[in-house]
């Protein structure tokens, strides 16, 4: 067995979720689809879901497991400033 081939059997072991920030690009969608395919990752693509979608389809890529968010438009998104801004409130408040 090789080097990819071991690690691929280990993160299958182990599954973690890898979040794949620059969704606009083809390689990431393929990426995100062979590790859906081959099964040693779940995957969030981040991005606009109907370009990202439509260059799947266009490409015959299956990313239909892949969880897809936007940030534009993500309540997530908004929660996420929402934590940090508060956070860093805080720090300024404190002194």
């Amino acid at each position: 067995m090789n080097f990819i081939e071991n690690m691929k059997n280990r993160a299958k072991e182990s599954m973690k979720k890898i979040v794949l920030p620059e969704a606009s690009d083809i390689r990431t969608i393929t990426a995100a689809a062979t590790a859906l395919n081959e099964g040693y990752a779940e995957i969030v693509l981040v991005g606009d879901e109907t370009s990202i979608n439509k260059m799947a389809i266009e490409n015959n890529l299956d990313i239909s497991k892949a969880t897809i968010i936007n940030p534009l438009t993500s309540e997530r998104t908004k929660e996420c400033f929402k934590e940090k801004y508060n956070q860093i409130c805080e720090i300024i408040l404190k002194d």
